[in-house]
C-alpha cells in the first residue's frame, strides 16, 4: 500500500513514513509540532478544574487538531478522499469526546431509483 496516498481501505491512517522522512528533527515531524504545543494546546489540557476524563478529552481534542490539516500538512493522520471534514472535540452537553465526519455517499439504493426523489420534488421547501 502506498502509504501516502488515499488507497487505505478505511476512511483514515497514520501516514508514520511521510511523518519520518520529512522530519525537521530528523524523528517526527508530529512530535516536533507536539513539542511547539506543548506550552498552549497541550498545556490547556491539563490546566482545568474538571474531571481527569475532561483532560483526557480536551487532550484527545488537541491530539487530533495537531495530527490533521489545516496544522499539519499534509496531516500525521490522513483521509480518504472520500473524507471531506472531520473534527473531534469535548461536548459542550456531557464532557465526553465526540467526532464529526462528513463523506462523500452514494444514494441509498432505494432513493437512487426515485426520480421524484433526486430531482428534490418531494423534499424542498
Amino acid at each position: 500500500m502506498n502509504l501516502h496516498s488515499d488507497t487505505s481501505a478505511g476512511p483514515f491512517w497514520v501516514d508514520e513514513e511521510y511523518d519520518r522522512e520529512y522530519a525537521s528533527d530528523g524523528v517526527s515531524r508530529y512530535g516536533a509540532y507536539v513539542r511547539d504545543r506543548l506550552d498552549s494546546s497541550f498545556a490547556e489540557c491539563w490546566e482545568t478544574w474538571g474531571e481527569p476524563s475532561s483532560r483526557c478529552v480536551e487532550f484527545a481534542s488537541a491530539v487530533w487538531r495537531t495530527a490533521s490539516g489545516p496544522v499539519m500538512a499534509p496531516g500525521y493522520v490522513r483521509s480518504n478522499s472520500w473524507v471531506l471534514g472531520a473534527r473531534v472535540e469535548r461536548s459542550q452537553w456531557d464532557g465526553s469526546l465526540i467526532a464529526a465526519v462528513s463523506l462523500v455517499a452514494p444514494w441509498p439504493a432505494a432513493l437512487a431509483r426515485s426520480v421524484d426523489w433526486q430531482g428534490g420534488r418531494r423534499w424542498r421547501d
